[in-house]
């Protein structure tokens, strides 16, 4: 019932209840117990849901199958003669107004549910434990010490537990239903004690918690666990009615079906009620003794006498089936990992001889303003090199990749970084496919691919961060140099020898333009393209007026470099005052993904309408469309340009 209920509740939520109404009429059956003692004959307990109540089942409308193997099986309903009840009541002061008023309704309509014949008594527990009403079928007493239930003093829950699995008569079925809202006080017992009684009385605990803020969860859950017994949370009150209904028509609504079963060891036992009306079905994993291998004698020529059991299995001899190398998982590594070494091989082999293009093509480079790299892979991998970067030029992609790996500082050409980065996309994708499966190595590629030009664009703006913020002491260090008397060249070899990386870096490959023929303003102007810098141009423009009209260079790029340094301390400032936005933009985008998948952890089946059901799936797709508009929108609000 309270799966149903949970179900309904989320079904609500989702809007989808009138669907979920169409789609199946069928409940949950629980399975009490499995005896095995009898094996091979089993014995289930089982309760049939109220919601079939009303029903005429026969044997007829029961069924049983292990591991999806029906069995043939005998139906017998318990009597309820066998059965006593003990209302278990806290009297506390916390039960005082709505919750003692609920109580009384909701113990009142247990009554009349149950059978006349059933035998009941009433205890409560406040600070004290006592029998209220002795067990007994007499309904008119009963109602009668509901009615004068007085909440008073503190709660001896342990003290009530014993009491009551010492009250209980002499029946088969002992039932103790407990009724609480708060942690045990002031009992003389203590929580050991009261789980001995209840083991030795032989009795199922049924508990309902009302909850509050005096609940103990830990101590209810011990309780349930020790007797096999149910816990049922009560948010409100007024939902007591429904739960004590629901107790009454479990308790009447019991059945044995025994049957004699042919599985072995790990075993599932599926059970189901089916009728024209409604279906339930309940599922019970249990382990069943295995049987002893079959032997044989020669020092014997009696035949063994006949038996009515299942005929004797005979254990077929053992055949050694030689597994060829290749169908291992090691043989399928080694056979991959050749298949592509081979593949490469060829394809390496097949492209023709290009070192010289490749010479004449640094040549061009280095005239061009770019510095000539070594190549830092083997003489074997030349060639791969050189037909990537053949096919980046043909897509007309080999200029944004040169700037890319330029302003990130990474000494490899575009042949080389296209070269290792498949290499370990593909080792990791192979891996992947061998062991996981071939949609886990297509995630791995993609993932890496895209952690690749990710991992490029974050290290060039770290780079060109640092630049910006070593820029101004670099420019004083310029004017510094040429107030001292040397020349513009001079200057720029200091700050190449004296600054830090990457402005040293920068410089050094700007002098050496400069030795190789390009004007310092064009060098000079290629490192603000390089380190995404708004401040070089000026830099160049300044060098280039003096160059022209003369005037004091020097004092020109101190004003610069205090612009700049102020443009810089606005920027912290700007950084400062938005980082609260990007911060409260980070936690509600993960927000959603830590609960979901905290519940997820706690309860699988609680979100499984979101993705079963079609109004499930329409909101997690409205959901992920809003919070994609959000996160542009918080972008847009906490990125400030000046």
């Amino acid at each position: 019932m309270r799966k149903t209920l949970l179900f309904g509740l989320l079904a609500a939520l989702l809007v989808a209840a009138p669907v979920r109404a169409q789609e199946s009429e069928d409940f949950e059956l629980l399975i009490d117990a499995v005896d095995q003692s009898d094996y091979p004959t089993v014995v289930l307990t089982v309760t049939v849901p109220s919601e079939m109540n009303g029903l005429d089942l026969t044997p007829a409308n029961f069924f049983v199958s292990e591991d999806g193997r029906g069995v043939g099986l005998t139906v017998e309903q318990l009597p309820v003669e066998e059965l006593a009840v003990a209302l278990l009541v806290d009297t506390s002061f916390s039960m005082n107004g709505g919750p003692i008023a609920a109580a009384r309704e909701a113990m009142a309509g247990f009554l009349d549910a149950m059978p006349a014949n059933v035998e009941i008594g009433l205890i409560g527990f406040g600070t004290t434990s006592e029998v209220l009403v002795e067990f007994t079928s007499d309904r008119d007493a009963l109602q009668a010490g509901i009615a004068s239930l007085t909440p008073r003093g503190e709660t001896a829950l342990y003290d009530g537990l014993i009491t009551a699995a010492e009250s209980l008569p002499a029946a088969q079925r002992r039932t103790i239903l407990l009724l609480t809202d708060g942690a045990d006080t002031v009992s003389e017992a203590n929580l050991e004690d009261s789980l001995v009684a209840l083991i030795g009385s032989g009795a199922r605990l049924l508990i309902v918690e009302l909850e509050s803020p005096e609940s103990n969860r830990t101590t209810l859950n011990r309780l349930e666990a020790a007797t096999d017994g149910e816990l049922v949370a009560a948010t409100d009150p007024d939902a007591l009615q429904d739960i004590y209904s629901d107790v009454a028509s479990n308790l009447v609504n019991q059945y044995l079906l025994t049957f004699d079963s042919f599985a072995e060891g790990a075993t599932e036992i599926v059970a189901a009620v089916r009728t024209a009306e409604s279906n339930a079905f309940g599922v019970a994993a249990v382990s069943f003794p295995t049987a002893p291998p079959v032997t044989t004698t020669t020092t014997s020529t009696t035949l063994p006498p006949t038996t009515t059991r299942a005929p004797l299995a005979i254990a077929p001899t053992p055949v050694d089936i030689a597994v060829p190398f290749f169908g291992t998982t090691t043989g399928l590594m080694i056979g991959a990992a050749s298949v592509f070494a081979a593949l490469a091989i060829v394809l390496l082999l097949l492209l023709p001889q290009r070192r010289r293009a490749a010479d004449a093509l640094g040549a061009m480079a280095a005239l061009g303003g770019r510095s000539v790299r070594r190549g830092r892979l083997s003489e074997l991998t030349s060639r791969a090199t050189l037909f990537a970067e053949d096919t980046l030029n043909k897509g007309g992609r080999e200029t944004g990749l040169r700037l890319q790996l330029d302003q990130a500082g990474i000494a490899l050409r575009e042949g080389e970084f296209i070269l290792v980065a498949m290499a370990v996309v593909a080792v990791t994708a192979l891996g992947g496919f061998l062991f996981l499966g071939p949609l886990v190595a297509l995630a791995f590629a993609l993932a890496l691919t895209l952690a690749a030009y990710s991992g490029l664009n974050l290290l060039a703006t770290r780079r060109a961060n640092k630049f910006r913020m070593q820029l101004p002491d670099t420019l004083q260090l310029i004017s510094g140099s040429l107030r001292a008397g040397f020349g513009l060249n001079q200057a720029l070899a200091a700050v190449a020898s004296e600054q830090d990386s990457p402005a040293s870096e920068e410089f050094s490959r700007a002098q050496l333009e400069v030795h190789l023929g390009r004007d310092v303003e064009d060098a000079l102007r290629n490192i603000g393209v390089r380190m995404q810098s708004e401040d070089m141009p000026w830099v160049a423009e300044a060098i280039e007026i003096h160059r022209e009209i003369g005037g004091d260079v020097a004092d020109l790029l101190d004003q610069i470099a205090a612009t700049v340094r102020e443009r810089e301390r606005i920027r912290g400032q700007i950084a400062v005052l938005s980082a609260e936005g990007k911060v409260s933009g980070i936690v509600l985008v993960t927000l959603p993904f830590v609960i979901a998948a905290l519940t997820f952890s706690v309860a699988p089946d609680y979100l499984g309408e979101l993705t079963s059901s079609t109004p499930g799936k329409v909101m997690l797709a409205a959901g992920i469309g809003a919070m994609t508009i959000g996160i542009f929108w918080i972008k847009r609000i906490v990125t400030l340009e000046f």
